[in-house]
């Protein structure tokens, strides 16, 4: 009992902090860029960039026009982003962190809202370029749009419990950073993001037991299509779950020996 009374303590006290998190969130990103000319503006224009290239490359390769397959790929990896600094951020909390983490008595909690902050930061402003090149695209919003609340607040969840279970593994097995890295570029190329499934091929059955493909589509198909993803939002759900038990097992067993990992 001590140690889960601990742990939901450092719960409930990191997210009283959370304010903490978004300054600590906000001094990380103007670090990046304190000395570049554009600063931020790299993030959007580099996502720009890669839209335009991607998009006159890979239309061609679609059976959509041009117009739709750039709305495809825009939000597959406008989101893309968001899931990649989610994971592999969150992943390096601890040890991203270790100057506070060994300084300061704070509850590590707050450096894995700070970790989820920094990334929703990021994302807002390649979100910024994305509705830029959806408005030019004259893309269609549907009434089925209300379910973005939902999915962005659960992809907050999901960055919140993937902190919570890997930071802990990476702060004592550094390996597993850089296996996850790999794996997430891998990934990219295994994610509908510049290609389309088709039911009944190989790309179809990939799709499907890819769970960063239900992801992408708890929002891609309510902006795109109107429609509502029963199935994906299940999947992601019951991933959601069992990730939720496994942080929480997890974060809670190794929070004591945290500051001697890092």
């Amino acid at each position: 009992m001590g140690k889960t009374a601990d742990s939901a303590h450092d719960w409930v006290d990191g997210f009283s902090h959370w304010k903490l998190s978004i300054q600590l969130a906000l001094e990380d990103i103007r670090d990046r860029y304190r000395r570049s000319l554009l600063g931020v503006l790299w993030i959007t224009l580099s996502f720009l960039l890669f839209i335009g290239i991607k998009a006159f490359v890979f239309s061609s390769m679609n059976a959509m026009s041009i117009g739709n397959f750039t709305q495809y790929l825009t939000i597959g990896f406008a989101l893309w982003t968001l899931i990649n600094t989610l994971l592999v951020d969150g992943a390096a909390t601890f040890v991203r962190s270790r100057t506070w983490v060994l300084s300061s008595s704070l509850p590590y909690v707050i450096y894995i809202l700070q970790s989820v902050f920094r990334s929703y930061l990021n994302f807002l402003l390649v979100a910024v370029a994305a509705i830029i090149i959806l408005a030019f695209s004259k893309i269609q919003l549907h009434s089925a749009i209300w379910t973005l609340v939902p999915a962005f607040i659960l992809y907050f969840l999901t960055g919140l419990w993937v902190s919570a279970l890997l930071a802990p593994l990476c702060a004592r097995y550094r390996d597993v950073l850089y296996a996850l890295q790999t794996v997430m570029r891998m990934m990219f190329f295994a994610t509908p993001i510049i290609w389309t499934p088709e039911a009944g091929t190989m790309r179809g059955v990939i799709a499907f037991w890819n769970p960063f493909t239900h992801y992408l589509s708890i929002i891609r198909e309510p902006l795109l299509y109107g429609t509502i993803p029963t199935q994906s939002w299940m999947i992601v759900g019951g991933i959601s779950f069992v990730g939720l038990i496994l942080a929480w097992v997890t974060y809670t067993t190794t929070r004591d020996r945290i500051a001697f990992w890092v």
